[in-house]
């Protein structure tokens, strides 16, 4: 029997090492759904990828890097020497980047808490923490730690959704399953439009850079696996979800597609 979920589970951090994030099944299915139906000529890992000031014999830590898709998928473009160190609050996550990445001699890995990560003050020459604070408890004490651990002159790249993320979806959603919680609730502890005000008492610069983008989902298979993997939706009984699939399969043979308006972005901070 699934446990009732709440929005406080966004950042409990037992729920997410040993539910949500215990291994990257859930995050890939969310992930697939803007790789596969984006209509940027970018992804969002290329955007990612040259947005990030990386160039090069730096010491990089990737903070939150469920699996390290992020550096499989640019795997091909990134500098040969460059030292980085993938981290992750969840073990799973930890182990599927390490048997994804092992053989590659730039990479090192490691369990650790955003809040107190073992390494040296000024050890870094960058961080790249994406969409992942949102879910630490203390975002501040985290930011006050990336600051801590970068070298002078180092750089925070940041990333998470703004206003308007995935509104046909949460609309969607809201009118077939009024007393669910809410998939827009999620990521709002920090956004694009709130950021400014975590990370601009630590850090001299913060830059902003958007990405907005617009799926056109032609599988009701892919949209549900999505849905099926939020922690928002598991409380949903099985029968209000198969209703929820008949209205997208009966959306998506009528239009072609369901479309799904989204905004993310990186936050460069130095």
């Amino acid at each position: 029997m699934v446990e009732d979920v709440t929005l406080s589970q966004i950042d409990d951090q037992t729920y997410l090492k040993n539910q949500q994030y215990r291994r990257a099944d859930r995050l890939n299915a969310r992930t697939s759904l803007h790789v596969r139906f984006g209509k940027q000529d970018r992804n969002w890992f290329r955007f990612l990828l040259d947005t990030i000031p990386m160039r090069g014999g730096e010491a990089v830590l990737d903070i939150g890097c469920g699996a390290g898709r992020f550096w499989l998928e640019n795997w091909a473009l990134l500098p040969r020497n460059i030292h980085i160190l993938l981290a992750d609050l969840s073990a799973g996550m930890v182990g599927d980047a390490r048997a994804a990445l092992v053989d590659d001699e730039r990479f090192a890995f490691l369990e650790a808490d955003a809040q107190s990560i073992p390494l040296k003050s000024g050890s870094m020459d960058g961080i790249l923490a994406n969409h992942m604070l949102y879910h630490v408890p203390d975002i501040h004490l985290a930011v006050r730690e990336f600051r801590r651990i970068l070298t002078p002159g180092g750089w925070l790249c940041t990333a998470t959704n703004g206003a308007g993320h995935m509104k046909e979806l949460h609309d969607f959603i809201g009118m077939h399953l009024p007393d669910s919680y809410p998939l827009a609730k999620g990521s709002e502890r920090f956004t694009l439009e709130n950021a400014m005000g975590y990370l601009s008492p630590v850090f001299e610069t913060v830059e902003i850079h958007p990405f907005p983008n617009q799926l056109w989902v032609t599988e009701t298979d892919a949209l549900m696996e999505y849905l099926r993997s939020t922690w928002m939706m598991e409380a949903v009984p099985e029968e209000k979800m198969q209703k929820l699939e008949n209205e997208i399969e009966g959306i998506i043979r009528s239009k072609g597609g369901f479309s799904i308006s989204t905004l993310g972005g990186v936050i460069l901070s130095r």
